[in-house]
């Protein structure tokens, strides 16, 4: 059997203390979650390590300013590493220390995950088809609040009544607090990322090349690329989108230019360092011109496909 692994959802403040998530699997028939496996990496100034793995899919990741990671997971479960830079220098001591790292059964298929603080915390997924669930971490523990659908893809914000979740069939909807607001679609085609810059400026973008902007007052569609858009991000002044094949692009006006073609970013994150998720690895950038990682392969890859499979798949 072959092994493969893809690499995405890239968190962090910074590009040399970041952390992403990598998928493993047999390269013939691609990942499955019943037939692969997920593992949590950390990045910093000592390179890249894989620090936790699993049978099974991770499906998101943030990793809060005070280090501590949190991951979703499609079997139900949210798990919590606290400290990573610690964790690292020695997992196998820390992995049944409650204190080090936390398993939460949530009994449902969380699908994704985002915090503005490690008091709160949001992860969505689904009960059942149809029907969605968001569940909402105090820093003492997760309790349900309404979820403004099923198909959940992206969720992010900058306060607690000000955060945006978009989905399948064009969902855009705002948190305020205490309630979802949905947005009369502007499309329906899937949209895959989100970012808030403040209630005046909210971007979008998905299948279908589309690029959305928003704010508090209402949606229209800003353009449309050829093909689809994955993640977008605000930072140094610029719009960033992840266009996969097309690489790391950047918005002018009605139209998207290419910065870095060779990165085949997909997911962006913009703290104080822009965080681009591509599949074969992570890059980060300082201040919009220089860019730094490697954006193929490398020793962590071969690394990972020389370990021992995780549950025996």
């Amino acid at each position: 059997m072959g092994l493969d692994v893809r690499f995405h959802t890239a968190s962090g403040l910074t590009g040399d203390n970041a952390c992403y998530l990598a998928m493993r699997y047999d390269e013939e028939i691609g990942f499955k979650p019943t037939c692969g496996d997920s593992w949590l990496v950390h990045e910093s100034q000592a390179g890249a390590a894989a620090v936790y793995g699993r049978a099974g899919w991770f499906t998101g990741l943030w990793y809060s300013p005070q280090n501590h990671a949190y991951i979703s997971s499609a079997h139900q479960e949210v798990i919590v590493i606290r400290d990573l830079p610690t964790f690292r220098e020695n997992p196998k001591s820390h992995f049944d220390d409650p204190r080090w790292m936390q398993i939460h059964n949530l009994r449902y298929t969380m699908m994704g995950i985002f915090g503005l603080s490690d008091d709160y915390v949001l992860a969505w997924g689904n009960k059942d088809v149809g029907v969605g669930v968001m569940l909402l971490w105090n820093g003492q523990g997760w309790r349900e609040i309404p979820s403004p659908g099923p198909d959940v893809t992206a969720v992010h914000g900058i306060a607690k009544d000000l955060i945006y979740a978009v989905g399948y069939w064009g969902l855009i909807a705002r948190w305020d607090g205490a309630k979802w607001h949905k947005v009369s679609p502007i499309t329906k085609l899937i949209l895959l990322s989100v970012t808030v810059v403040s209630p005046d400026e909210i971007y979008a973008c998905g299948d279908g090349g589309v690029l959305l902007d928003g704010s508090v007052h209402g949606w229209a569609l800003g353009l449309q690329w050829p093909k689809p858009l994955y993640g977008v991000a605000r930072f140094c002044g610029d719009l960033w989108v992840g266009a996969q094949k097309d690489g790391l692009m950047k918005r002018d006006r009605d139209t998207l230019i290419p910065v870095k073609p060779n990165i085949k970013a997909e997911l962006l994150e913009a703290r104080q360092h822009l965080i681009i998720s591509a599949a074969e690895s992570t890059c980060y950038s300082e201040d919009g011109r220089s860019f730094k990682g490697q954006p193929d392969r490398g020793v962590l890859y071969q690394n990972l496909i020389a370990a021992p499979t995780i549950g025996g798949w």
